[in-house]
């Protein structure tokens, strides 16, 4: 036979482990509601990035459009190539810049890595065939994190 004060321990272990697992089962989803709305906001970002493009391209007048707080993750690559896709813009008539903060490795002027999590300002500025270029229908800067003058002056 178990006395009285014994059977209310094992119980009390009991209740713990119970306890123990719905607090772990909590912070489960917590943490994946975390990683989802962090997955969200990239693509929340990607998505503004081409929209800024897409605007600078469809006014070429020299004005600088912004795409402010956007959120780029470590490892993330952009290329020439692809802002040239996205916007019908010729390969070479895209310049890309970047700061020199260190977050961003501009290699051979076509391709922009993220080297860490960053949360960035990205200008984007269209010039109707400027005289530097005149093959090019518009010509397009995307600067991530280094800030565009806005005169209409071509570059």
């Amino acid at each position: 036979m178990i006395p009285k004060n014994e059977s209310g321990q094992a119980f009390d272990v009991f209740r713990l482990l119970i306890g123990a697992i719905i607090g772990l089962a909590i912070l489960v989803i917590i943490i994946s509601i975390i990683q989802y709305l962090e997955s969200w906001k990239v693509d929340v970002s990607k998505k503004l990035l081409a929209d800024g493009l897409y605007n600078a391209v469809q006014t070429p007048n020299g004005e600088v459009v912004v795409r402010k707080d956007l959120t780029l993750r470590k490892g993330d690559i952009f290329s020439r190539g692809n802002f040239a896709e996205q916007s019908g813009v010729k390969w070479d008539c895209l310049e890309l810049l970047v700061s020199n903060i260190g977050a961003f490795e501009l290699r051979n002027d076509s391709i922009i890595e993220i080297k860490q999590g960053i949360l960035t300002t990205v200008y984007f500025q269209c010039f109707k065939k400027p005289a530097s270029n005149p093959d090019c229908d518009p010509y397009c800067l995307v600067s991530f994190g280094k800030a565009l003058k806005n005169p209409a002056a071509a570059p």
